[in-house]
């Protein structure tokens, strides 16, 4: 051990040199004795506030073996300007040679003041040494730590609070050493200025939290940098002569300067950031698996030959080109590790290696653009490529792998093709969009089933390659071109949109199921295209460039409003209807194969087309003239809108067991009416159905033309109508009914179908039938007359059955016999028992009359006629049977010697039933009616009697046809009537009378207008009738006591009357034109009654039978009638 040794103030004991804050402090002579024996083995303290501070010389000088320590506080400085100090190596203010271990506290300071270039703050002599800094080591002019030695290592270690410093404190080396000497060193703390190395074999330890302001140098020998701990830093600092960098720990180190020299630098942890623009860096660069290279372009090693650029960096884990501004790679990136890249610039990976980039992990482009000109620029065929926001240019035509799998994340992706074309035979995937970019076509062949939607903006993007295969999901918004070229059918769900324009290239069928809006047209080359799927949706807008096929499949209604144009089809195929509004004008077939094809317009088929209607279709001109140059109906074909509509076939017409649908306003020969013009051949059949429409019917001569032939008429019609008259069908106008006939009247061979209202067919009119009586032949049927529907003669016939409930009886059947005289009102004879009634003096021998006063009454009558009129417009006849229940209540109004004044009220209720027969069609009016009405009656002594009767109805019918089935339920009518009646009796003996009288009855009838199923207006013109009648009744009376000693009274009678219709029958008008019913004037009639009274006159029962015939011809009008009736007098 070296003696003990005092320098200036510093104690020294046991080879211990303690320094402190005794006086003098600070300590101005050096301590130790630089490189003698006495230096070797000597620790040195300097405590807290004790300061060595030395002006031209050492401030401490040790030799081998040395340990200093400065302690917080504690001063250690030399000022030097020329010396040269114990070591001949200048003034510095610590130096030591071997092994000497130097410790600086945090708050210690070591400095080299002076202004002599070699005076360093530390100065390592020889190898062995460590350096623990913890506080500041500072030299003004000079480096601050100085390694002396020629071999060895050495060790200095800068801790958190460490700073080192050194000349302007930015630039100025801090570190460095000569000779081939290595260092070993650790920075966790500051140090400013630059580190520049020797020729030994050094070792710079940087971590996360560390500060070097300048640059770093390695100098000579086999260098190394370790990047390392777990935060994060950057520095700014240039590297070179560093062959090995590592980076290591979970930190992030970022490296904004250049970089040369560095052979291999490796990434085991964590992650490296380079920004530098290393174009002098031509290393290697290793990322492990866990390990992140960060970096523009321009920051990562090449070579100068390109042959050279072989493995340039070996990725194992993740290579990030954080890429701001446009930059090339012509590196090879190798390994199993991905690529990612981030940035607003270009990164153009090129290596110039023929074999590309060989990385496995997949490259991200999570933002700007990743260019390349090959597939295997994006690393190994299996290695996917994943958008998140990036964009991938392609420098030149070439496909990529189809074992790469593409994936849109949610910030989706760009494909810019430039100029050239592309294929993607990988589905592409992900919650992401794909945006189309650039002017040449990517073609994916893949299913496709990425969730975000897909956007061209350029170019062509085209779906499938002739294949089955290639599809999207989801919307487009499309403003350059979609193409579809698949050989099957496939669906497109999604909604394109944009200005953009669709072209169909494949042989397939694609199906747009999304209400489109692009703008840009579109264009079938070859193929299908169908819009909709049989649903609710499915359509485009814009023209349609059409040489394969378009095909519209909806359920519903819908519009095409573009023009369709070029050599290709239609085809209606949906079950809904298409309804077309431009004019059109493709020369392919149009096949209506079900649905509608309808039109918007006029001149919106096709006049180029030839047009097939297959069965289950139906092609509408919808009230619009149409043209089409060929047409074959197996299905229907409907003309009309409102009548007048033309559908003109320039070619031949077809008839394949089709239907043809008129609207025509059923009248005369110039009525309003569709048509079918057809300028070439017809064949085949084809029922025709005529819809009236606001026709009201009238006579036909020639007839309403609606099928038109200007070539050979072969083809057949068959009208399908309202009914069958004759086995013809027929249709109803109004009053008429109209029947299909081929050929004009006055050209009889023109081929042209007409419709008439002629009973017989002007053409042929039926041979009058020979005359059997020479003086009243029968005459032969009008060839004029006209057909007229089968509802008219059941309209005809409605005002007679209401007339024939509505009539009002006699008196005698309505209350029976109530005027008793003669033997019908005997006086009892006086004595015991019994009595006979003796026949009282007739009224005309002064007797007495007896007529019955109050009394409550009910009757019932019916009857059943035969009525053949003799006029009826319709040539109707018809069978009516009616029932009618009256009841009445009668009381006495006036009394005296002449006679007594009875009036009743009366109430009804009754049914009518007429069964209508004509040659135009029979049926059935059922009439129910319920009244009230009024009576007064005057019985006079003298036999006269006078009747009045006034009478309300209202009733409720219902009309039907044989042969049309219901014509009107409940149509409402109403009626009244008036009668007097007035006779006297004439007495022949005590038992017989006669009584001539005579009635007048007024009846009048309405019903309420209505339209029948069929159109016609069907209203009352004239419902009345005045009937006369004169009568004479024969009377026998008789009355007796009975056991009981009440008088019993009988009165039997029989009549003959003569009826005489003094109006001209009942007119009704069906839509405009009247019919007319009327029975014959004249009738007779005979009939037998009687009234039966007992108990006194209380109750009394009496009827009437009786049988009428026309008297203009016997038999053939006729009715059987009765009628019963009880009453109570009170």
């Amino acid at each position: 051990m070296a003696p003990a040794v005092a320098f200036a103030d510093c104690v020294t004991l046991g080879g211990v040199i303690t320094c402190d804050t005794a006086a003098p402090n600070p300590f101005t002579s050096t301590v130790g004795a630089g490189n003698t024996a006495a230096a070797d083995n000597i620790t040195v303290n300097v405590g807290p506030g004790a300061q060595v501070a030395v002006g031209n010389l050492n401030a401490i000088s040790l030799r081998n073996n040395a340990v200093i320590t400065i302690a917080g506080g504690g001063l250690v400085s030399a000022t030097a300007t020329s010396t040269t100090g114990n070591y001949n190596t200048g003034g510095n203010a610590v130096e030591v040679n071997n092994n000497g271990t130097l410790t600086i506290e945090q708050g210690g300071q070591l400095l080299a003041l002076g202004t002599q270039g070699s005076a360093e703050a530390v100065n390592f002599q020889g190898t062995g040494n460590v350096l623990t800094n913890n506080g500041t080591i500072d030299a003004n002019n000079s480096v601050a730590i100085w390694s002396q030695n020629t071999s060895g290592l050495n060790t200095v270690i800068n801790n958190e609070t460490g700073i080192i410093e050194a000349g302007n404190g930015t630039t100025s080396t801090v570190i460095g050493g000569s000779g081939a000497g290595a260092l070993d060193f650790t920075n966790r703390g500051t140090i400013r200025g630059s580190i520049n190395l020797a020729n030994g074999n050094d070792i710079l330890r940087l971590y996360t939290g560390s500060t070097v302001t300048g640059n770093f140098s390695g100098g000579g020998g086999t260098d190394a940098i370790f990047l390392s701990g777990d935060g994060q830093s950057s520095m700014a600092g240039n590297f070179n002569g560093f062959e090995s960098l590592v980076k290591n720990d979970l930190g992030t180190w970022t490296l904004t300067g250049t970089i040369t020299g560095v052979t291999v630098a490796t990434v085991q942890n964590g992650t490296l950031v380079l920004t530098g623009a290393n174009t002098n860096y031509t290393g290697q660069v290793i990322i492990d698996p866990a390990g992140t290279l960060e970096a523009r372009a321009q920051a990562l090693p090449t070579q100068l030959l390109p042959a050279n650029n072989v493995a340039n960096i070996t990725n194992n884990g993740l290579v990030r080109f954080a890429q701001p501004d446009n930059g090339t790679y012509v590196g090879q990136i190798v390994g199993t590790g991905a690529v990612e890249k981030t940035g607003a610039g270009t990164l153009t990976l090129e290596p110039s290696v023929a074999a590309g980039n060989t990385y496995s992990g997949g490259t991200f482009i999570n933002g700007g653009v990743v260019a390349v000109g090959a597939d295997n620029a994006l690393g190994a065929s299996t290695g996917g490529v994943s958008f998140n926001g990036g964009t991938l240019q392609l420098n030149s035509s070439f496909n990529l792998s189809a074992g790469r799998a593409v994936t849109l994340n949610v910030g989706g992706g760009t494909i810019n093709t430039q100029a050239f074309d592309s294929t993607l035979a990988q589905g592409v995937t992900g919650p992401g969009g794909l945006t189309k970019a650039g002017a040449g076509t990517l073609t994916l062949t893949g299913n496709s089933d990425y969730s975000g939607g897909t956007v061209i903006s350029a170019g062509t993007l085209q779906l499938g390659d002739s294949g089955t295969s290639g599809s999207i999901s989801g919307d487009v918004l499309n403003n350059s071109l979609l193409a579809f070229n698949r050989s099957d059918a496939f669906l497109v769900p999604g909604v394109i949109s944009g200005s953009g324009a669709v072209e169909q290239n494949g042989s397939g069928t694609t199906i747009l199921t999304g209400n489109n809006t692009y703008s840009g047209g579109t264009t079938i080359n070859a193929g299908t295209l169908q819009l909709g799927n049989g649903g609710t949706s499915g359509s485009i807008v814009g023209d349609v460039a059409n040489d394969g096929s378009l095909a519209f499949n909806r359920s519903d209604s819908t519009n095409f409003d573009g023009v369709i144009s070029s050599a290709g089809n239609v085809r209606q195929i949906g079950g809904g209807t298409t309804i077309l509004t431009a004019q059109n004008t493709y020369s392919g077939a149009t096949t209506v194969e079900a649905g509608t094809l309808a039109a918007g317009a006029t001149n919106v088929f096709s006049p180029n087309s030839s047009t097939s209607v297959l069965t289950g279709g139906t092609l509408d001109a919808a009230g619009f003239d149409q043209t089409v140059s060929a047409l074959t109906n197996a299905g229907l074909v409907n003309v009309g809108g409102a009548p007048g509509t033309t559908l003109t076939v320039s070619g031949n017409y077809v008839g394949a067991d089709g239907t043809l649908r008129l609207n025509t306003a059923l009248g005369d020969d110039a009525s309003t009416t569709d048509r079918l013009v057809v300028l070439g051949d017809t064949s085949g059949s084809t029922t025709l159905v005529v819809a009236n429409v606001g026709g009201s019917g009238a006579p036909t001569v020639e007839g309403i033309r609606v099928i038109d032939v200007a070539g050979s008429s072969a083809g057949s019609f068959a009208l399908d109508g309202d009914y069958a008259f004759e086995g013809d069908e027929a249709v109803i106008g109004g009053a008429y009914a109209y029947r299909l006939y081929k050929n004009g009247i006055a050209t009889p061979t023109d081929g042209n179908w007409y419709l008439r209202s002629a009973l017989v067919d002007p053409a042929d009119p039926t041979a009058p039938t020979d005359p059997t009586d020479p003086t009243d032949p029968t005459d032969p049927t009008s060839p004029s007359s006209p057909l007229y529907q089968p509802g008219v003669p059941v309209y005809e016939a409605y005002a007679q059955t209401l007339l024939g409930l509505n009539g009002l009886p006699t008196l005698q059947q309505r209350v029976g016999n109530r005027y008793w005289s003669g033997a019908g009102n005997g006086m009892l004879s006086q004595g015991d028992g019994p009595g006979t009634i003796e026949p009282a003096p007739q009224p005309s021998d002064g007797g007495p009359a007896f007529v019955e006063g109050r009394g409550l009454w009910a009757r019932i009558e019916g009857a059943h006629g035969n009525f053949d009129p003799r006029t009826s417009t319709s040539s109707t006849d018809y069978d009516l049977d009616t029932w009618k229940i009256q009841s009445g209540l009668d009381g006495q109004l006036y009394e005296s010697e002449s006679g007594k004044l009875i009036g009743g009220i009366t109430a009804q209720y009754g049914n009518a039933s007429a069964d209508v027969s004509s040659l135009f069609g029979n049926g059935e009016v059922d009439t129910d009616g319920y009244g009230v009405g009024a009576t007064l009656t005057w019985y006079g002594q003298n036999g006269f009697y006078l009747d009045g009767q006034a009478q309300a109805t209202w009733y409720e019918s219902d009309l039907s046809s044989g042969v049309l089935g219901s014509l009107s339920n409940g149509n409402d009518g109403f009626g009244y009537a008036f009668s007097l009646e007035t006779g006297k009796r004439l007495a022949l003996n005590q038992n017989w009378t006669l009584t001539p009288q005579a009635q007048l009855a007024y009846s009048n009838v309405d019903f309420d207008a209505f339209t029948d199923p069929f159109g016609a207006d069907v209203s009352l013109g004239t419902g009345e009738s005045l009937k006369g009648r004169l009568g004479l009744s024969a009377d026998y009376e008789n009355a007796w006591e009975g056991a009981s000693g009440r008088t019993t009274r009988t009165h039997l009678y029989g009549i003959a009357n003569l009826y005489y219709e003094f109006l001209d029958g009942t007119e009704v008008e069906v839509s405009g034109v009247n019919f007319a019913s009327e029975n014959d004037r004249t009738w007779g009639g005979i009939g037998t009654g009687g009234s039966y009274n007992w108990n006194d006159d209380k109750y009394s029962i009496y009827s009437e039978v009786s049988v009428n015939t026309s008297l203009s011809n016997f038999a053939d009008s006729y009715s059987l009638n009765g009628t019963a009736g009880f009453r109570v007098k009170f």
